[in-house]
């Protein structure tokens, strides 16, 4: 292999590091990829729009922000990446933690378990059993020592996942929680988060609603293509920004972010077992890759 074909690349140091290691580490190199944040416009602009409401001072009815989008679209992966923006200060010299952002999952539309999340979030001890209200008591009084700001929710659609009353108090309890606490949320879900912010009118209308939208055919999309490429352990360069190339690509993903990074990962892995070392439109057609639509299809057995 000649050293020219990895000198006049500029590779991530994930991929430049690991470009002579054996094969079975380099494969394990490429599953990471998909834990791995690739900045890209829409994304920025949403976290600028949650950062400008975690920077507001504290006063009544801050807004929020709500990022939808389908499934594999990414929006766990933002929230995460805007969580480690603003991670957990232990303040090893202080008596607490300060803790201005707190990433959360609702697992059920429950009051109890709102807490319970919160509670778990910060490593506050709590028993599964205690009585709603002490341990929205102890939220309170703990939210408030650490200087919380900011709650980030992921799955908030989850909270239509119950009966229309608990939906509801969870609702009220959420609600209550930021008034009195002057909070703010950056919260992501399916298209359904807005069904479930709809059923209490007074905190729908603090949250803006931002689709996280799939990406269409473009110059951004060869651009985020070349930001995976760069990332990926293969000793040839693969051009995947390509236009022939790139709307292949989007055409088997058909712009979900998620499945970009899921082919292109079983991709690099067939070139590295194979001793090709770079993707080519040959080696995608081996790899047989449906495009979501016609697998959702092919499950229903509408195909």
């Amino acid at each position: 292999m000649p050293e020219t074909a990895i000198e006049l690349r500029q590779l991530h140091e994930m991929a430049s590091e690991a470009l002579h290691w054996d094969s079975p580490a380099r494969i394990r190199r490429v599953w990471e990829v998909k834990t791995q944040w690739i900045p890209y416009t829409r994304a920025k602009f949403l976290i600028r729009k949650a950062e400008e409401s975690l920077n507001r001072p504290k006063a009544p009815r801050l807004p929020c922000l709500l990022a939808y989008a389908d499934p594999n679209s990414g929006k766990t992966a933002l929230l995460k990446r805007y969580g480690g923006l603003h991670p957990i200060d232990c303040n090893q010299k202080g008596d607490a933690i300060h803790a201005p952002a707190i990433g959360i999952e609702i697992r059920s539309p429950d009051e109890a378990a709102l807490y319970d999340s919160i509670l778990t979030a910060i490593n506050a001890p709590f028993k599964i059993e205690d009585r709603v209200q002490k341990k929205r008591n102890q939220v309170l009084v703990i939210l408030e020592k650490i200087g919380a700001r900011q709650l980030l929710i992921d799955e908030l659609n989850t909270a239509i996942a119950g009966p229309l009353l608990k939906q509801r108090n969870f609702l009220v309890a959420l609600k209550n929680l930021l008034n009195e606490l002057e909070m703010t949320v950056f919260a992501t879900g399916t298209p359904a988060a807005r069904i479930a912010l709809a059923l209490d009118e007074q905190l729908e209308s603090r949250f803006e609603m931002e689709e996280l939208r799939r990406w269409t055919y473009g110059e951004e999309f060869r651009k985020l293509l070349e930001s995976f490429e760069c990332r990926l352990p293969l000793r040839e360069p693969s051009e995947l920004q390509a236009p022939v190339f790139a709307k292949k690509i989007h055409e088997l993903s058909e712009g979900f972010i998620g499945e970009i990074a899921e082919l292109l990962m079983h991709a690099a892995i067939k070139a590295i077992e194979t001793k090709r070392e770079r993707i080519d439109r040959k080696l995608l057609e081996e790899l047989n890759w449906k495009p979501p639509s016609q697998r959702r299809a092919e499950a229903r057995g509408l195909r």
